[in-house]
């Protein structure tokens, strides 16, 4: 063993290491003389991160950042360290993977709610082949065979109209354009059955009256 081949292997030993930090060093120099200033943290912070995840693994040394914003470091085995990072790897991917699927399906969500929104209440029942005739309103009357509906399938036809008439509004509403006014003319009729209940008792009223008169 001699002094030279000391220095040699003094050499060997620290040049994968000072190759990492100079190599660092011109990154970290080169982001902040030509970087963008609004994004200048993040962007040093992303680079430290990526020396600690990716680079300093490989030369066997583990770097953990502390609570406290400090670090502490230690020789570790260059084989357990890639296996973590294969499989910290694999973990981000599928965050991201699963990120992306929940973002699709929330806009999926929004479009199929949005074309909801747009379908007119007096369209809403012609496009199916349940029905055969409709009223003014868009309401179904009569079923694909030519039948009056039954009062139940009416209540229900109307129920959904009412629903839609309120989602169609508001998205009339919002993009600035006026509401359909069904609404303002079912609130002056007032509700179903009340026209004629009222004639009834307008009759029954004017029946009661007529043997006083007499």
């Amino acid at each position: 063993f001699t002094a030279d081949s000391g220095a040699v292997n003094v050499e060997e030993t620290l040049l994968p290491y000072i190759n990492v930090f100079s190599e660092f060093r011109e990154r970290v120099r080169t982001t902040t003389l030509t970087g963008d200033p609004a994004t200048l943290k993040r962007t040093i912070l992303a680079q430290c991160d990526d020396v600690r995840d990716s680079i300093l693994p490989n030369l066997g040394v583990r770097l953990e950042d502390r609570p406290d914003n400090t670090s502490i470091w230690k020789f570790e085995d260059p084989a357990v360290l890639k296996l973590e990072m294969q499989r910290k790897k694999e973990a981000a991917e599928e965050a991201a993977r699963e990120q992306a699927r929940r973002k699709a399906a929330l806009e999926e969500k929004q479009r199929l709610a949005l074309e909801k929104a747009m379908q007119s209440p007096v369209d809403m029942f012609k496009s199916s082949d349940e029905f055969s005739e409709w009223d003014d309103k868009g309401l179904p009357t009569k079923d694909k065979e030519g039948k009056e509906l039954s009062a139940g399938a009416r209540k229900k036809a109307q129920k959904g109209w009412e629903t839609q008439l309120k989602i169609h509004n508001e998205y009339l509403v919002k993009s600035g354009k006026e509401p359909l006014p069904f609404a303002a003319q079912q609130q002056r009729r007032g509700p179903p059955g009340a026209e004629s209940a009222a004639a009834e008792a307008s009759t029954s009223s004017s029946d009661a009256a007529a043997p006083a008169a007499a």
